[in-house]
């Protein structure tokens, strides 16, 4: 059987990134650096004169629908539906959404940093 979580409807009340953020579970400690926290967010604003940063874990941030604008401390990154984007542990960041609204999936890891596996060059033609 298929399990998930339904994503959460876009809020009525203007609600920003962090303000967003639903934890669904985890497991771990982040006092230990070992684990992980799995988060839904639902976003209609932008956040403004507001900064986040996480001193736990890293971010990766799944776009569901609506484009993600993230500004921070070492520049602009742009993530939209398909795309992931990792933002790491200490990084300030504040989320822009260019669109109406967004939603999406936030895995937070508190262990060893994300690594991309050694899979050699990867160019288009190989991708199928």
């Amino acid at each position: 059987n298929q399990l998930r979580w339904d994503p959460l409807p876009i809020p009525d009340q203007p609600t920003d990134f962090v303000d967003g953020i639903v934890t669904m579970g985890g497991n771990g400690d982040p006092s230990i650096q070992t684990g992980v926290a799995i988060h839904i967010y639902a976003a209609n604003a932008s956040m403004h004169d507001r900064f986040f940063y996480d001193a736990d874990g890293e971010l990766l941030v799944v776009p569901q629908h609506g484009r993600l604008l993230f500004r921070t401390e070492l520049g602009t990154l742009e993530a939209a539906p398909g795309e992931i984007c990792v933002l790491p542990r200490g990084l300030k960041f504040r989320v822009e959404l260019p669109d109406a609204a967004a939603r999406g999936y936030i895995c937070e890891n508190y262990g060893d940093r994300f690594r991309l596996p050694e899979l050699g060059p990867i160019d288009r033609k190989s991708v199928v």
